[in-house]
């Protein structure tokens, strides 16, 4: 197969210019033109990969320019045809032979084809200038009155005028559509009506339209246009629109409305802004004189800008129908009445000597408010409470108790938002004393002592004295702060805190609910099941408005109660060693033998939301028709501080620490009834008997009242046991011949007191008497 350049298939040249004529309405511009050259083979193909030459005439080239000279055929876009373009520009600013046209010749060729093909290509440049060059379509506003109100203020509207001509200065055809537009700016930035124009006119024979302006009840900066669609002109003008004069005043609503007293720690001033209007509601635009006063009955210190003689008394020049103020808080709080009176700027009186006669005789309006209330104060007063409702299981063993912390000024106000408070959990104990003397567990609260020798309060932590030996009076009464330590051992033993408090809180802060309450900061307590019915105090710190630490603590809202941890609901379970007895079967049985009771030991169990045991919780039991005997751990009910003693005979290395008498006349190291049973010694609980022949003087409390053994304490176990009986007695005769007895069901129950009841299921211990005895 042989292959052919395509220079040696071209059998045809066709060559042509778009556009062919160039109008040149503007000398100083650039004009161009884009020359095209087509190569064919004789079936009339064009053909790709021709070399193409241009030249321009050198006659032209004072004219412009070409932008290739050589250029190979090539896809056209968009017309399925090979080809080669270049382009001719004119230079600007050129001068034409006949000042009217010339004609620009292009050579074109195909230089490697046998023969040479050629094109000439020509380009006319013709000048098409306007016949008023110097001429412009323009639209002209003119008004009658550049400022309403005119005249002596009793022109209220003025005309506007537009004339239009076109391009040569000729008035627009009669019967032109104008339309007029009357516009100013808000405060958004937006374009608003103002006033009122007619919207729509028609030019005259000599292309010009009128339309009247009214300004109305507005005021402002009038932006007037109009435009002429059909040649697309417009322009604008501007109306100053004016005030008349003024006839009234209106109170802007002050913000803040609610001040704190001097001190308060919040925003102690608020902006009082008087608005003058004429009678159409407008803000004047000339200055006038405002008088503010403060009334007598405003709360004490309150003054108006800064402290002067007449404190209470202030004039202010209005700007742009405003006059400001500064109203300033004193020591009092309460609403703030004020007066303000509006005159002429030139009534040539001092401000301190207006008074009723100069408002009857010069002023314009006035008006009296109550813009401000002075609300708040720095903090006085104060008080801590908590929802055991809300107590909840958090996981990982501990437990959340909500708080609250409301925080008062010294006339009852709730405090500013954002009021810091500081609150902690502590122990409950004495602070220690050096005047008091500490023997072993002795527990005192310690938080440092500050330089007048004061014990600090916050964060105390609670220090047990360690020795059996010694008293705090024998070692020179060291504080828990000194670090003393005997044989290695500290003499003062600190106490952890018996939970964990957010410290960080603020008035005002979000509330569990979500919602946000004045004066009130909150907080959370969380716990574990060994700090249950701990006794704590709650106590948060602030400062007062003399910068003096300000301590609230929780039990001066709770009758001088401290915060009982509480039991969050869990199981108290209870269970008896007898649920039936019949007296006619098992005879003469029963506690100290006594002839038809029953002896019955009831123990109960309690156990938190993790199912662990827990201590030191106060269970009563109820067991109608029992006579309860003893208890196992008893609770203090009569507040004496002892409960019972151990006499634990020949326990400890067969020494012995009693004699087995039932007296406590030697110390036992057991110190609960739990302790004591399970050691093997025997518990002589508190009672009322003082014969020392029988009972030994020591188990007797202070008071000499015995405790009330229906009440316990529950042991590390979370147990309690009961000793209770029952007597035959509970199953009356019917007196008959042969005699039966009723049956006697008593159900027992326990309940957890302080500080939330909760209560077991029942027991149910069931009484009869089988016997039929026959009467004669």
């Amino acid at each position: 197969m042989t292959v052919n350049p395509p220079d040696t298939q071209v059998s045809s040249l066709f060559s042509y210019p778009i556009p062919e004529t160039i109008l040149m309405d503007t000398m100083d511009s650039v004009y161009c033109d884009t020359i095209t050259a087509i190569a064919s083979d004789v079936q009339g193909q064009s053909l790709n990969g021709v070399n193409i030459f241009f030249s321009l005439e050198q006659e032209d080239q004072q004219y412009g320019y070409i932008s290739d000279y050589f250029t190979v055929t090539d896809s056209i876009p968009n017309t399925g045809f090979y080809g080669s373009r270049t382009t001719f520009c004119t230079y600007p600013n050129i001068s034409l032979v006949n000042n009217e046209s010339h004609t620009i010749n292009i050579n074109v060729t195909t230089p490697f084809t046998v023969p040479v093909l050629q094109n000439n290509v020509e380009i006319y440049l013709v000048e098409d200038l306007p016949e008023c060059p110097d001429c412009e379509a323009s639209l002209t506003l003119i008004s009658e009155y550049y400022e309403l109100p005119a005249g002596n203020n009793d022109i209220f509207s003025t005309l506007v005028t537009a004339t239009v001509i076109d391009s040569t200065e000729n008035p627009v055809p009669e019967n032109t559509y104008i339309e007029f537009q009357s516009l100013t700016e808000n405060d958004d930035g937006d374009f608003v009506p103002i006033g009122s124009i007619e919207p729509i006119k028609f030019t005259n024979d000599q292309g010009v339209a009128t339309a009247t302006f009214s300004m109305g009840t507005d005021v402002g900066l009038a932006q007037i246009i109009a435009t002429a669609p059909t040649f697309n002109l417009a322009d604008t003008m501007y109306i100053n629109l004016e005030s008349t004069d003024a006839t009234a005043l209106e109170l802007v609503n002050p913000f803040p409305n609610e001040i704190m007293v001097q001190g308060g720690g919040g925003i102690e001033s608020s902006e009082l802004t008087m608005l003058i209007k004429d009678g159409s509601g407008n803000l004047v635009t000339e200055p006038f004189l405002v008088h503010f006063k403060i009334l007598n009955s405003a709360p004490i210190g309150v003054y108006l800008n800064e402290h002067d003689e007449n404190d209470y008394v202030e004039c202010a020049e209005s700007s742009n129908g405003e006059a400001t103020v500064t109203l300033n808080s004193g020591s009092q709080p309460g609403s703030v009445p004020i007066r303000a009176e509006l005159y002429p700027l030139d009534i040539g009186v001092d401000c301190n000597s207006i008074n009723s006669g100069t408002f009857t005789s010069s002023g314009i309006a006035s008006l009296e408010s109550v813009p401000v209330t002075v609300v708040t104060g720095p903090p006085e007063f104060g008080q801590i409470n908590y929802s055991y409702v809300d107590i909840s299981p958090i996981g990982g063993g501990l437990y959340e108790v909500p708080l609250s912390v409301n925080l008062w000024d010294f006339y009852s106000n709730p405090v500013a938002d954002s009021t810091n408070v500081y609150i902690w959990i502590e122990g409950i104990a004495t602070p220690w004393s050096i005047d008091s003397t500490y023997t072993f567990n002795d527990t005192v609260k310690w938080g440092g002592i500050d330089p007048l020798g004061n014990v600090i309060e916050v964060d105390s932590l609670l220090y047990l004295w360690s020795s059996e030996l010694f008293d705090d009076d024998a070692l020179s009464n060291p504080n828990p702060g000194e670090g003393f330590e005997l044989t290695g051992t500290p003499l003062w033993l600190p106490i952890p805190h018996p939970g964990a408090v957010t410290g960080e809180a603020k008035t005002g802060m979000e509330a569990p609910d979500g919602q946000s309450y004045a004066g009130v900061a909150w907080s959370t307590v969380n716990y574990g099941t060994s700090n249950m019915f701990d006794n704590t105090v709650i106590k948060a710190l602030t400062y007062n408005s003399d910068g003096e630490k300000l301590i609230i603590d929780g039990r001066d809202s709770h009758n001088g109660q401290g915060l009982l941890l509480p039991f969050q609901p869990g199981l108290l379970a209870i269970g008896a060693s007898v649920q039936f007895w019949n007296f006619s079967v098992f005879g003469d049985v029963g506690l100290t033998d006594l002839d038809d009771t029953v002896a019955v030991n009831i123990q109960s169990n309690l156990t938190d939301y993790y199912q662990y045991p827990v201590d030191n919780g106060t269970i009563l039991i109820s067991a109608p028709g029992a006579n309860i005997w003893a208890v196992c751990d008893p609770a203090d009910t009569d507040n004496d501080g002892f409960i019972g003693c151990c006499d634990s005979f020949d326990i400890i290395g067969g020494q012995g620490t009693g004699n087995g008498d039932g007296v406590c006349d030697v110390e036992s190291d057991f110190n609960t009834c739990s302790e004591c049973v399970a050691g093997g010694g025997a518990w002589v609980p508190d009672a009322a008997q003082d014969d020392p022949a029988v009972f030994g003087t020591q188990i007797n409390g202070p008071n000499d009242v015995a405790d009330d053994p229906a009440y316990g304490k529950t042991n590390g176990d979370g147990q309690v046991l009961w000793n209770i009986s029952y007597s035959e007695a509970l199953n009356p005769g019917d007196a008959q011949n042969p005699e039966t007895y009723e049956d006697f069901t008593s159900t027992v129950t326990t309940q957890l007191l302080d500080p939330i009841q909760t209560s077991s299921d029942g027991v149910d211990i069931l009484l009869i008497k089988s016997e039929v005895n026959e009467n004669d």
